[in-house]
């Protein structure tokens, strides 16, 4: 445990020699896989209340862009409702759960000292898989876009609200045959440091 905390201290001092912002931030997620949705007597998929946390770097300069890294944990929550088949059998719904982690690499476009907007391309492994699954493994890169608002509390420590478009599975790193890409949309509110 000693090491541990060591050495999560000695990359804290060697990332804050650096002019930077570090943030964490946590908020509710709506995810929803997306195929065959609006099919006739398709199943019917709808998003229920997830949560997500993420823990984000970001590199200062004086110019419009900058990039930075994160690291996040997204639960997402699907209600599923089986497909019509013609017969009187009951549709019967059940609830899907699917766990990601994810790193995103942040491109940074600043509006102003206040806000700015992400363009995070980003790896998501899938950690869990419900029995039975209607939707594919996540694992794979995808993309995700957000608008940062933050309110300076002093010179040094912010608050921050980010609405954010998470789209997993673009290229899957599993085989698939019908590959559905997890959407979701996540409002994370956090705390961020800037030096």
């Amino acid at each position: 445990m000693k090491k541990t905390l060591l050495t999560f201290a000695i990359i804290f001092i060697s990332i804050s020699s650096f002019s930077q912002e570090i943030s964490f931030s946590f908020g509710p997620c709506f995810g929803i896989p997306f195929y065959y949705q609006f099919v006739s007597g398709g199943a019917s998929k709808t998003p229920k209340i997830g949560f997500n946390f993420a823990a984000d770097y970001i590199a200062l300069n004086n110019k419009k862009v900058s990039w930075g890294v994160g690291i996040g944990f997204q639960n997402s929550r699907v209600e599923l409702t089986p497909p019509f088949y013609g017969d009187n059998e009951e549709r019967v719904s059940h609830t899907e759960k699917s766990n990601i982690l994810y790193f995103n690499y942040k491109m940074v476009f600043r509006k102003r000292s206040t806000s700015f907007l992400s363009l995070d391309p980003l790896i998501g492994i899938q950690l869990n898989k419900t029995t039975p699954s209607s939707f594919d493994n996540q694992t794979g890169i995808g993309v995700a876009f957000s608008y940062v608002k933050k309110i300076n509390l002093n010179e040094t420590i912010f608050l921050k609200l980010e609405p954010k478009l998470n789209v997993f599975n673009i290229i899957p790193f599993v085989v698939t045959d019908m590959p559905e890409r997890l959407t979701s949309i996540v409002i994370n509110i956090g705390v961020g440091y800037k030096k």
